[in-house]
């Protein structure tokens, strides 16, 4: 009998859950124009929609596709697209944002487990963008709450911190973020990885107006204060050395 050895992901210093799904399910999807959806619930159900492969990988490692930080992924991986349904046994209570930092390491897992993947992780000194403040320093407005609130946000209705939301008209809005989350969301539109050099701390409400791209980015921050500078950084490369198409589930 195969035994497989369970660890405990916690979160939030003592909420902890097994490091696996206690279901998962994989589905080639076959309708390239259909939506991509991605979800975490605080019920502990987990669901993907039409994501190929590499974009499943990129969530379970929280790298940016256009970073160049994955890298050694098969073609197929790029092309084919997947619905994945999991359940996992977590805390009841748990905002989402806690759910989703406690389930990525299972996702990793289910990766190992369905598609046999197996990643190598170098870090080195490389080119980055750094975020930085202006001459005249950043104006940035304070969150009405704090970190420890963060945690207690489990009505659906409301945003998550950390997290940056579309809004009516275009953009983006993230009522309580940090210099980190916004270089995450910047990086996501960059050819390179984007890191904090800002030297600021705290949560902030902020506002990306226009449409999602990197100009409309720098516009924004510009206006508060901020800029993006080229630079250079240790960063983690994520080298994919051996990945297959799912087992059967």
């Amino acid at each position: 009998m195969l035994k497989v050895a369970i660890t405990l992901v916690c979160v939030a210093g003592s909420i902890c859950a097994q490091d696996r799904f206690d279901t998962a399910a994989v589905k080639l999807k076959d309708a390239p124009k259909a939506a991509l959806v991605i979800g975490y619930s605080p019920e502990g159900k987990f669901s993907v929609r039409n994501f190929p492969l590499i974009a499943i990988i990129a969530e379970a490692y929280q790298v940016s596709l256009s970073s160049g930080q994955l890298t050694g992924v098969p073609e197929w991986a790029k092309t084919e697209r997947y619905d994945i349904d999991a359940k996992a046994a977590v805390p009841k209570g748990l905002s989402r944002t806690l759910v989703r930092k406690m389930m990525l390491p299972m996702l990793r897992r289910l990766l190992q487990e369905k598609f046999e993947l197996s990643i190598r992780v170098d870090k080195n000194e490389r080119a980055v963008y750094a975020i930085r403040t202006n001459e005249n320093g950043a104006k940035l407005t304070p969150a009405l709450i704090t970190e420890n609130d963060c945690a207690k946000i489990v009505d659906p209705q409301l945003q998550e911190c950390h997290e940056f939301y579309g809004v009516q008209g275009g953009g983006s809005y993230g009522r309580a973020v940090s210099m980190a989350d916004l270089a995450r969301s910047v990086a996501s539109e960059a050819d390179r990885p984007v890191v904090d050099k800002s030297g600021i701390v705290g949560l902030f409400s902020i506002e990306l107006p226009g449409e999602w791209s990197l100009p409309n980015m720098l516009k924004a921050m510009d206006k508060l204060g901020l800029r993006l500078v080229p630079d250079k950084a240790p960063v983690e490369a994520y080298i994919v050395e051996h990945v297959t198409r799912p087992r059967d589930n």
